[in-house]
């Protein structure tokens, strides 16, 4: 089928990233639904031009290329998808239908999953090399905290994706986020050297993977496509008694330096990921927020206040003015 992409690229791409649930500031920024961004806003729209920019994965076009990126769906899929959603009258204007942000293809199917027997071939397969160890130290993160959460990296990113599609196929490290496969590219999500962060769950098992980029000049942290994300070091939790001290950070690289500190710590990936379901999680545990000395950080902690605002109050760990996050005050042990 042929579709009038001119007609399709020229419906307000503001109304299309409100219908998909893209919250866009004053400033028309927004958090980059790839799942990268941890503090600011790397989404950026151009209403005059009806367009969308990326400037931490590269991602960007018209409307069709945001369902696209936001659905991982082909090209014919989103053109039909906004073709379901906006029609046009004799003077071909277009005119919302009314939808939800649920109808998009990657929320409304089970194609996306977690797979834990693949992300635990993942980390099985890869070590915890020199190179990741003095990156850590340098950041007064010692080996022995690196073990404890079995952070590995994959420092030859090409060979090893290459074993990971003949043990497993390109389909399933798609349907587990593991590789992007369209029309635009086929690739691994991560494909420079990376350091792999495994998210365990209650039983143990791998529910989640965050990678870091060394030496990316933009990316620092990406993300697993399509799959939503979930709390790292959420195993912790089975272990504590119930009015436990229970410290929640911004991000990964604070929840290992909470850890130095020898706080009982989960780790959120920033404000937007924080969700309701954690709230019947954590509710028996005395919460403690730790967030970073900025805008972001303050919305990380009202975020997560909010949630739990009829259930119980949590309390702040207040950062000194002179620094911006835990891991820059490791080394003082003044908090």
């Amino acid at each position: 089928m042929k579709y009038d992409t001119e007609l399709l690229n020229n419906i307000p791409i503001k109304e299309v990233a409100q219908i998909l649930g893209i919250e866009i500031n004053k400033n028309t920024k927004a958090m980059c639904f790839a799942g990268h961004d941890t503090k600011t806003p790397s989404l950026s729209f151009q209403y005059s031009k009806n367009k969308f920019k990326c400037f931490g994965c590269g991602i960007g076009g018209g409307p069709i290329n945001l369902i696209m990126e936001y659905g991982g769906v082909d090209f014919q899929e989103a053109c039909q998808w906004l073709m379901d959603r906006f029609i046009h009258d004799s003077s071909n204007q277009c005119i919302k239908k009314k939808v939800f942000k649920q109808d998009i293809k990657k929320i409304e199917t089970n194609e996306y999953q977690p797979n834990a027997e693949i992300y635990e071939w993942i980390i099985n397969n890869t070590t915890l090399s020199k190179k990741a160890i003095d990156y850590f130290k340098a950041r007064n993160i010692n080996e022995d905290t690196l073990r404890y959460f079995n952070i590995r990296d994959i420092l030859l990113t090409n060979e090893f994706f290459n074993e990971a599609k003949k043990r497993w196929g390109i389909d399933r490290l798609v349907q587990c986020g593991l590789w992007i496969n369209n029309d635009q590219k086929s690739r691994p999500i991560w494909w420079q050297d990376v350091i792999v962060f495994p998210f365990y769950n209650h039983e143990n098992k791998i529910n989640y993977l965050q990678g870091r980029f060394y030496d990316h000049p933009k990316i620092r942290w990406m993300n697993l496509s399509s799959i939503e994300s979930t709390i790292f070091n959420e195993q912790i939790l089975k272990d504590l008694k119930v009015g436990e001290k229970v410290v929640i950070t911004e991000g990964l690289t604070d929840a290992l330096s909470a850890k130095e500190f020898g706080w009982n710590v989960i780790g959120i990936m920033g404000a937007s990921n924080f969700k309701s379901s954690y709230v019947s999680i954590l509710k028996n545990y005395d919460i403690y927020i730790a967030p970073d000395n900025d805008a972001g950080g303050e919305k990380f902690f009202q975020s997560i206040q909010r949630f739990f605002s009829q259930i119980k109050t949590i309390k702040r760990i207040q950062i000194p003015k002179q620094y911006n996050d835990l891991n820059e005050v490791i080394k003082g042990r003044i908090i």
